[in-house]
């Protein structure tokens, strides 16, 4: 199970968003394939937050191999500097992420460096019309998927309760 018994992330937006879109890229789990690809030793630190260590754990056992040998490290705020980092972000309802995707942000977590992703995000934030929004968001998403700036695990399942209210609605917010 790679969604970890939650809602499994095809992209950073939210499938209850109206700006998602399924038909991205998507990349079959095969860990033995994985394997097959790295023929040399390799270590790599994944650096994770308290709350995340029991799925870093379970990552770290379905990857460490002879060849593979993943160290966790927990940490309390997300290091300028990781090889891997297992973390929490919110996403806003609206689909615009430039600030967590833009090249320039500091707070472009994955560091990644697209002109294709600037641009879209650049222009989804500024038109007005969700339909070419929509188009743009769709656009980023197939970008995003391919480039892999970073791997969305899952969307978790966040449950909003308020008073006053005679209908109660389960609502996936944020992403891992």
């Amino acid at each position: 199970d790679k969604s970890f018994g939650q809602i499994e992330a095809l992209t950073t937006i939210n499938p209850n968003s109206w700006a998602f879109s399924p038909l991205v890229k998507t990349y079959d789990y095969n860990i033995q394939r994985t394997k097959e690809l790295i023929t040399t030793p390799v270590v790599l630190e994944l650096a994770t937050t308290p709350e995340l260590l029991p799925v870093a754990e379970v990552i770290k056992s379905r990857l460490d191999s002879e060849l593979i040998t993943i160290n966790t490290k927990v940490v309390t705020s997300t290091p300028d500097q990781f090889q891997l980092l297992l973390t929490t972000y919110n996403i806003p309802t609206d689909p615009d992420q430039y600030r967590d995707w833009h090249s320039t942000q500091t707070t472009n977590i994955g560091k990644g460096a697209d002109e294709k992703i600037d641009k879209l995000l650049e222009d989804g934030r500024v038109n007005l019309d969700q339909k070419e929004r929509k188009r743009i968001y769709i656009e980023f998403q197939k970008t995003f998927s391919e480039e892999l700036p970073a791997l969305v695990l899952y969307h978790p399942t966040v449950i909003d309760v308020a008073r006053n209210k005679a209908n109660f609605n389960i609502i996936s917010s944020g992403s891992l």
